[in-house]
């Protein structure tokens, strides 16, 4: 017997026996997954029992090893658990038989094993489980169990002993019927045998027939065939006559033919070289009218020589009283150039470092304004808290994930909105209320999706677990609305709770969600009946355990009251379920470790967020430090950039007027060079130019006279092949009359032949 006040471990030391003994968590009725049951902080569990050994069996000593990082998300803790009966690493199941076979403990019998929340299952047996559940417990060998289930299966056999010889009648009268049908269908597949032989015995005769008939007709179409080739080599000494005439045309047809090729061949020769004289002689005509162009050009351009060479000489002499009037020479301009040049080479260099020194001071405000922007957009990002909780959700559970992104496509197909999953719809306030409300919830709530009508609640559970084969769990509001919950304790008694006790308020106080979410956690979790206490809290938690449960007069209360209730102890969160028993009216205490939220934790670390924080916090102030920088900077540049420009304006209208003087004195000399060209042309004698165009004349017309008679020669050529080529077309033409008669006589005699042949 084990004995002691709430919270020292009895609970655990019966759990513990329970794993020991190869039982699973299902069995305690408080969590599905072994690795729960490790403790806050540990990562590691290891249970050994040692029995009393049997006559003849040894001793036994069972040991089990659960890891909390080893096994399946959703397998329930079955990989995390390793098995050894005296050191051997065995299956779970040989435990189980050998407790159960030689030890005759039965930890699935609530008779014999009845953990605290498997209570309210063992008092819902009814008379015939509980005799069967007692029976088990009674002998090693459960003889009366075994008879009973005996007597059970016997009676059940003998009820339904009637109703099978009559079915076993009717069996027999079906079976007989069956058997005529065969009886009668065997002696038709023996007749159709016996057809089948006979016809296959008229099918060799009629083929013999066949073979009969063909042979005579192959011996009368031998005798034909010796008749007919008789008949065919005196229709070919007929015939031979006529195809020898027909190929005698047909050979002087195709002379003809050969003939005419060859004249128009002629005639397309004479056509090209009368084609070609004519192009020597229009080229030739061409030259001629170029001669005569040239000999009138030459007396147009001594004419406009000897005005250009007038027009040069007085621009020359404009030029020269023009250059006299400059103020300046071009040694005085070329140093003023020079001194210039130089003013502005020095205020390019104090102009260029100061836009160096400015470019470096943007470049790095630049790079500090980027730095902040970049900051900026993670903060930012980091502040969407319920955006950042939803991807993580989604990572661990994909089912919701995809659960999720099919709602957000299909929502307008539902009648109301629908809300979910209830993790991603909850916003808490820190990391304590998170871990105290995923450990108060039901795991199923927090991954629940919530509708708000039975149409809605119908359509998505088709879509989703009938059609897509997802598992869901939805939870329908039908239509209600948030009101104002119903609270457990009165205000004065809260009042007191506050003052003495440290309650800071109820548990839906410390986070928000929308109306329907909240309607969804009072009704499956209670949130609002449940108290948030702290360090303070724990201090007095035995006075305050009294003080809650007693029954409040003023709201109608008569029996003690059960509670929940989460507080602290030295910064470890604690949650204690006060229980009232439904025999002895008594309260129980339970206290349970609260590990940190997996499903309901803030989306982002709170310390990447903070140093996001310090960096654009740092960013902005290096930034206002080097703003005066910059200022001044740019002043400089300004200051430089103006004297830069002042001096290179000096800078141009010097170069100006240096280039100016430049490009007249150019002017003037390029006006002399054309003045001595012009009385160059002048002087030059152009009369054997004339000679020699007036020669060019002569002979091109001796040339172009000479084109158009050989023109003519070919001409006359071309006539008489023309004529030759008629003549030689009306015979070629007979010819083809004459063979086509002679071809036309040969297919007549031919056709005559065939039609009469038998």
């Amino acid at each position: 017997m084990v004995i002691g006040p709430n919270g020292t471990g009895k609970s655990s030391i019966l759990n513990a026996i329970c794993f020991g003994l190869g039982g699973e968590p299902k069995l305690l009725g408080r969590a599905d997954d072994a690795r729960a049951f490790i403790a806050h902080g540990k990562d590691h569990a290891e249970i050994e029992i040692e029995l009393a050994p049997l006559p003849g069996k040894g001793t036994h000593v069972f040991r089990r090893t659960i890891d909390r990082h080893k096994g399946s998300e959703k397998g329930k803790g079955r990989g995390a658990s390793q098995y050894f009966v005296n050191d051997e690493k065995v299956h779970p199941n040989v435990i189980r038989e050998i407790v159960s076979e030689d030890y005759n403990i039965a930890i699935d019998n609530l008779c014999t094993f009845l953990p605290q929340d498997k209570v309210g299952s063992f008092s819902g047996f009814d008379s015939k489980q509980l005799l069967q559940e007692t029976e088990k417990t009674l002998s090693t060998s459960q003889h009366l169990y075994r008879l009973h289930m005996d007597l059970i299966q016997a009676e059940a056999e003998l009820q339904s002993g009637v109703v099978n010889v009559d079915t076993i009648k009717s069996k027999l009268k079906k079976l007989e019927h069956e058997n005529k049908q065969l009886e009668q269908e065997k002696m038709r597949v023996e007749e159709r045998e016996e057809a089948l032989v006979q016809a296959e015995v008229l099918e060799k005769k009629r083929i013999w027939l066949q073979v009969d008939v063909l042979r005579e007709e192959a011996v009368s179409l031998k005798e034909a065939k010796t008749e007919v080739k008789d008949r065919l080599k005196a229709a070919h000494a007929e015939l031979a006559p006529l195809q020898e005439e027909q190929q005698r045309l047909a050979k002087a047809w195709k002379e003809a033919d050969l003939q005419l090729k060859v004249l128009e061949m002629n005639k397309q020769k004479c056509n090209k070289e009368m084609e070609k004289q004519l192009k020597k002689y229009e080229n030739h005509d061409d030259g001629i009218e170029e001669a005569l162009a040239m000999l009138r050009e030459l007396d147009t351009k001594h004419e406009e020589v000897q005005a250009r060479y007038r027009s040069q000489e007085e621009r020359v002499a404009t030029l020269e009283e023009q250059l006299s009037s400059f103020a300046t020479t071009e040694e005085e301009m070329t140093d003023q150039y020079n001194e210039a040049r130089e003013a502005a080479r020095v205020a390019s260099r104090a102009y260029e470092s100061a836009k160096r020194e400015l470019a470096r001071h943007l470049e790095k405000a630049h790079l500090l304004k980027e730095k902040g922007k970049e900051a900026q957009m993670k903060l930012a990002k980091m502040n969407d808290e319920g955006a950042r909780r939803k991807e993580r959700i989604f990572r661990q559970e994909r089912n919701l994930g995809q659960i999720f992104e099919w709602l957000e496509s299909n929502r307008d197909k539902f009648r109301r909105p629908v809300w979910g999953p209830v993790a991603c719809e909850v916003a808490t306030k820190d990391q304590n209320t998170a871990a105290a409300l995923e450990q108060h919830v039901p795991n199923w709530v927090l991954k629940s999706f919530v509708v708000e009508n039975k149409e809605d609640y119908d359509f998505l559970f088709s879509e989703i677990r009938e059609r897509r084969k997802i598992p869901i769990n939805i939870v329908n509001t039908d239509g209600q609305r948030l009101s104002d919950p119903q609270r457990p304790y009165s205000e004065e008694k809260m009042s007191i709770l506050q003052k003495e006790y440290a309650i800071a308020g109820y548990l839906d106080h410390y986070f928000t969600a929308p109306d329907q979410i909240m309607l969804v956690l009072r009704k499956q979790a209670a949130v609002h009946k449940v108290l948030m206490g702290g360090e303070e809290t724990n201090q007095k938690l035995t006075q305050l355990t009294d003080f809650i449960s007693e029954p409040d007069i003023s709201l109608g209360q008569t029996d003690k009251q059960p509670s929940v209730l989460f507080c602290s102890d030295n910064g470890k969160a604690l949650k204690f379920s006060n229980v009232v028993s439904r025999y002895s009216k008594e309260i129980s205490s339970r206290q349970d470790d609260i590990s940190q939220a997996r499903l309901l934790a803030p989306g982002v670390n709170p310390r990447v967020k903070k140093e996001a924080e310090d960096r654009i916090a740092e960013a902005n102030a290096e930034m206002n430090e080097l703003r005066p920088a910059i200022e001044d900077s740019q002043k400089e540049k300004n200051k430089t950039e103006l004297a830069a420009q002042e001096v290179k304006a000096k800078l141009q209208s010097s170069k100006q007027s240096l280039e100016s003087l430049k490009k007249f004195q150019q002017k003037l000399e390029n006006a002399r060079n054309k003045l001595d060209d012009a009385r160059r042309d002048l002087e030059s004698d152009d009369e054997k130019e004339k000679k020699a165009l007036v020669q060019s004349l002569m002979n091109r017309v001796a040339h172009g006279v000479s084109a158009l008679e050989v023109h003519a020669q070919q001409h006359e050529q071309m006539l008489l092949a023309t004529m030759e080529n008629a003549g030689l077309q009306i015979s070629r033409n007979d010819f083809s009359v004459a063979e086509r008669r002679a071809k036309y006589v040969c297919v007549i005699a031919s056709r005559r032949l065939l039609c009469s042949r038998p």
